[in-house]
């Protein structure tokens, strides 16, 4: 009787237990590239991993990408850009297409760290030689951070198709501010960086302190609007929110990205006061 007790409870257990995702399943969603890790073998491999790793992080790290259900992939940054991806031999991801950096990307499934982060394993072919490189990438499933990949949210991405009012590029200026905002709240409590030229925004970023950019006729930024001179509306509406920007820089200790989240909504709030104004 003992015997048959202890069997139904180790069956009714079993029953209990939630079900293992496939890993294609577990692979689906919105992801950010954390960092990669290099696990060199050969002396030549770590001279070449350390002449190349500032390319290695620019070209993927902290970029937000998606999975798609229907095997579409993409990457926030080149919204326009449509990628597939798919597993081979089980465990074997491969994106196509995917736009700089992903195209070809080609990793074996390799787990996950102790803090639940996606482990993918690249060899990295460079100047002749296979890199073995480990990616770290995080799920984002929920919270703020989670807009950032809602179409709603990346409006602004896309191209002007006619000429603007002056209030629909100011609304296009506060949709992109807002955007980074939330961006830099999620990297001040996930990363230790932050890469200046994942913000499209014509800025720099200093210790404590915001600066705008000259005119770049040629800018990602520019390209957004519908002509040259709709550009420089949207730089000169920029530069004006700075100069009336009054910055908080007693509340976030040492972390950076999250001052420039604090900041950039400081600049949204001033252009969205002087179209309230005017």
């Amino acid at each position: 009787m003992r015997y048959l007790i202890l069997i139904l409870l180790i069956l009714i257990t079993a029953c209990n237990q939630p079900e293992e995702k496939s890993l294609v399943e577990q692979i689906r969603g919105n992801w950010i590239v954390l960092y990669p890790r290099e696990a060199v073998k050969t002396r030549k491999q770590e001279e070449i991993y350390t002449a190349t790793q500032d390319s290695f992080t620019g070209i993927r790290c902290l970029k937000l990408l998606k999975f798609d259900e229907n095997g579409g992939f993409r990457q926030l940054d080149s919204v326009l850009i449509k990628g597939q991806w798919s597993l081979k031999e089980n465990d074997r991801l491969q994106v196509t297409n995917g736009g700089r950096g992903f195209e070809p990307f080609k990793a074996r499934f390799d787990g996950y760290d102790e803090d639940g982060n996606l482990k993918l394993a690249e060899q990295a072919e460079v100047r002749g030689e296979k890199i073995p490189l480990i990616w770290y990438l995080k799920k984002i499933e929920g919270g703020e951070a989670l807009s950032l990949f809602e179409r709603e949210h990346n409006k602004w991405r896309y191209k002007a198709e006619k000429e603007e009012t002056e209030s629909a590029i100011r609304d296009r200026l506060v949709q992109m501010l807002r955007y980074y905002a939330v961006y830099f709240r999620y990297l001040s409590k996930e990363s230790s960086y932050f890469i200046p030229g994942r913000i499209i925004l014509p800025l720099n970023f200093y210790r404590h302190g915001i600066g705008l950019k000259n005119f770049n006729p040629e800018s990602l930024f520019n390209a957004l609007f519908f002509n040259e001179q709709q550009a420089e509306i949207a730089h000169y509406m920029l530069k004006g929110a700075i100069s009336m920007a009054k910055f908080r820089l007693d509340t976030k200790g040492d972390s950076f990205t999250a001052e420039y989240a604090e900041m950039l909504d400081e600049l949204a709030l001033r252009l969205e006061t002087k179209k309230i104004d005017s």
